[in-house]
């Protein structure tokens, strides 16, 4: 398990959200701290969602977003506020890093992966079949099948700069 699997399996998005100030209600709604947001529109739980403004995703994007902090160091202030340590059993010896110690050449396909994410968590929403006998977007099944391997690549593009 790397890292970002070790904080995301520890830490629901609700944790992280009202340790960071916002108040959630009994049926895990709270107002949406990434828009101007007057009834409460985002929906925490493990991962996130607002329904007014369509910004998603896990703990760690949360945190990146709501800081506006790179996916990295939110994973970094994750472990560090609730006691985590991010490193797996192989990972022992390497050190826990304050900087993003990448080198110039892995950052533009750090930042190519993050664009693809996006895009791809854009798509699964605003392409979605409302039915699903419907011929489904081109775009929509792009996302289905290219988003949990962007993840993966991500993360061990994050991870491999980090070990460097």
């Amino acid at each position: 398990m790397n890292m970002y699997e070790t904080i995301k399996a520890a830490v629901t998005t609700r944790q992280a959200a009202e340790s960071f100030g916002l108040t959630v209600d009994k049926y895990g709604m709270a107002l949406c701290p990434f828009h101007n947001d007057h009834h409460p529109s985002l929906k925490l739980d493990k991962r996130y969602y607002c329904f007014a403004c369509g910004e998603s995703g896990d703990v760690i994007d949360f945190t990146a977003k709501f800081f506006g902090i790179s996916v990295h160091s939110a994973a970094i202030k994750l472990a560090r506020d609730f006691g985590i340590d991010p490193r797996s059993p192989t990972e022992v010896n390497i050190p826990v890093l304050d900087a993003e110690p990448f080198r110039e050449e892995e950052l533009p396909c750090i930042f190519s992966l993050s664009r693809n994410l996006q895009q791809y968590r854009r798509w699964m929403l605003e392409f979605a079949p409302e039915d699903p006998n419907e011929p489904y977007d081109d775009r929509f099944v792009e996302a289905c099948r290219n988003l949990s391997h962007t993840e993966y690549l991500l993360d061990c593009a994050l991870e491999a700069g980090c070990a460097a």
